[in-house]
């Protein structure tokens, strides 16, 4: 498994942000996502438990939390910024927000371009708008960022696409991240696809024909 990532690890902490809303928490049971075919140049991964499945390229490989990050690190992370401790606690245990973290094995500069999904059951009554603002509001008050953004329509739902044209984390190394957020009966799913910001160009259409591949079990 990828290990010893030493840049961008707050990447996918970043997509906890909208976990500052009233959330019912994660499923109690943890599911390994389970690989059910292959089409289009991707590798379609299902998380039955909550209820998604989605495509990356077939050569990637899915980690456990886990593996990705050791008690360690994330310790080391909350000591940092005591700020991010609720989200990095979020990432953690059988019951985390993080349904699926796909990395892709051609590790650069310490660094492994990733996709982690996010599911966050939300157990108050607001529409989508709503979510996107408050989503926003959160990823600006915590990080501080300036995003490009805009509305697209997926297979799955609108989505609220954000691109960070660079993330600097705190050990001075910059990440690019592109996020689309959705928000359907109840649920906030949100994919974050992280990588160098050298590889945003190449990484692009891979990036965006994975978000297309999002899919509802239930629908």
């Amino acid at each position: 498994m990828p290990r010893g990532m030493t840049r961008g690890r707050l990447a996918l902490v970043v997509a906890l942000a909208a976990l500052l809303l009233p959330a019912c928490g994660g499923d109690d049971a943890a599911e390994e996502p389970q690989r059910i075919g292959e089409s289009g140049g991707l590798a379609t991964y299902e998380v039955s438990g909550a209820g998604f499945s989605v495509a990356v390229p077939p050569d990637w490989q899915t980690v456990s939390v886990d593996d990705a990050f050791t008690e360690g690190q994330l310790e080391a992370m909350k000591e940092a910024d005591p700020a991010l401790a609720p989200y990095l606690d979020a990432l953690e245990g059988s019951d985390s927000f993080v349904k699926l973290l796909a990395l892709d094995p051609d590790i650069e500069a310490g660094f492994a371009t990733n996709l982690n999904v996010i599911v966050e059951p939300v157990k108050i009554d607001i529409t989508r708008d709503q979510y996107f603002e408050a989503t926003m509001s959160q990823l600006r008050q915590l990080f501080g960022a300036e995003f490009e953004e805009d509305r697209v329509d997926l297979p799955a739902g609108e989505a609220l696409h954000l691109t960070y044209e660079q993330f600097e984390d705190p050990s001075g190394g910059t990440v690019a991240t592109v996020q689309y957020i959705l928000f359907e009966d109840g649920n906030g799913y949100v994919l974050t696809y992280s990588t160098l910001p050298d590889r945003v160009a190449a990484s692009a259409a891979k990036f965006e024909s994975s978000a297309r591949s999002f899919r509802l079990l239930s629908r």
